[in-house]
């Protein structure tokens, strides 16, 4: 009779972020923050949700670019080639789509007729705000972190496996957790990654 053999590992591991829902908040032009909404780390946030307003000369033209077009379509309706107009405003609604505008904020500066002196950003994903690096008034630049947003549905453990342990393990096995903080709880997971180096002093 054949007998299957099972090896259990014991490792002690930490939770940690799922790096492919980690997103960053910045910007691709220089401004000045207004209000702040989200104010804390910790915090949770829903995509399209406003982090903060923002003051921007940049936006602000490329606003009143947007407006001037509009404005030429609608006259060019009245002419001879009515769809003369409709290159520039689609270049100036893909602009501000570019610097991260919505739909839905582009089409409300187009109805009001009026520039948004300060303008929402907006949150790029759902999650709980794990970095903060604002505060009201502050200048901020382009590429410049402002925050870091973390979906945390679904988390990473790392786990620090011994050196002589690496040949029985492999990606796909299925793993269990536990916590000391919830006895008798149990949860399933699997191998997903594994380093491809040790940690010096712990040989993991």
């Amino acid at each position: 009779r054949i007998l299957p053999v099972t090896t259990t590992i014991r490792a002690v591991g930490t939770v940690t972020y799922d790096e492919s829902r980690l997103s960053e908040v910045s910007l691709k032009y220089e401004g000045w923050i207004g209000r702040l909404f989200v104010d804390e780390t910790g915090q949770a946030v829903r995509r399209g949700e406003p982090l903060f307003t923002l003051y921007s000369p940049d936006l602000l033209t490329a606003q009143q670019e947007l407006l001037i077009a509009t404005r030429a379509q609608a006259a060019a309706r009245e002419t001879e080639a009515p769809d003369r107009a409709d290159y520039l405003l689609k270049a100036t609604r893909r602009r501000l789509s570019l610097w991260d505008l919505s739909e839905g904020q582009i089409d409300e500066i187009v109805r009001t007729r009026e520039p948004l002196q300060y303008v929402p950003i907006l949150s790029p994903t759902s999650g709980y705000v794990v970095q903060k690096n604002v505060v009201e008034g502050a200048a901020v630049k382009p590429g410049q972190t402002l925050y870091r947003v973390a979906g945390l549905d679904s988390v990473w453990i790392e786990a620090e496996v011994y050196e002589s342990e690496l040949p029985l393990v492999r990606v796909g096995q299925p793993a269990e957790v536990t916590f000391p903080y919830l006895p008798g709880q149990r949860f399933e997971g699997r191998i997903d990654y594994i380093y491809p180096y040790l940690e010096g002093r712990t040989r993991t």
